[in-house]
């Protein structure tokens, strides 16, 4: 069976692996830890990395947790996506298991007060309109804008705003103010 390499960055380790080899495996045996809060079934959306070199065919059912964009850029999912190439991989901030999360975009204001970002903010979403290509659910196209703009990986909201999201949404014509509070590490 043919072997590949796989180079993660920003850690800058290599591994050799067997071809068919997930990405989410060799990152595994290159002692990195990627989140997969779906134990690797390819659902949660939480194990996104970014094709920098050499060529990853995207899992038809991957495809909903990216935009257009984002596939453009080279943005996978580590466990569904097969290793046929050498590869060079980055594991972003938010898909990394041991990195703190670190709130971004702060406003100026704010943290010169302080000295540090407020735990409770306003973001103003624009968000785009399902379509046959990018049909996932309205929670998740939330929530996918949310980790673009914040860089969270993942977010718990209350049933009350759930039960009427979807109308919300269709509403305001997709765009929403979103209130997030940061409450855990």
């Amino acid at each position: 069976m043919k072997k590949y390499s796989a180079r993660f960055l920003p850690d800058n380790k290599s591994v050799e692996v067997e071809e068919g080899t997930t990405v989410a495996e060799a990152a595994q045996l290159a002692d990195l830890s990627i989140t997969n809060l779906c134990g690797g079934e390819g659902v949660c959306g939480q194990c996104r990395v970014q094709i920098i070199k050499g060529t990853a065919e995207v899992e038809k059912k991957a495809k909903a947790f990216f935009s257009r964009e984002e596939l453009d850029r080279g943005y996978v999912l580590a466990c569904q996506t097969e290793i046929h190439d050498n590869l060079e991989i980055l594991i972003p901030p938010e898909s990394r298991v041991e990195v703190t999360q670190i709130m971004t975009g702060e406003t100026p204001s704010a943290s010169s007060e302080t000295g540090s970002t407020p735990l409770v903010r306003k973001i103003y979403l624009e968000l785009s309109p399902p379509t046959l290509e990018d049909n996932i659910a309205d929670i998740e196209r939330v929530s996918r804008e949310l980790r673009k703009k914040l860089a969270w990986h993942s977010y718990e909201i209350f049933l009350s705003c759930l039960q009427h999201l979807s109308d919300k949404l269709r509403d305001s014509d997709w765009k929403v103010t979103a209130i997030v509070a940061k409450d855990k590490n």
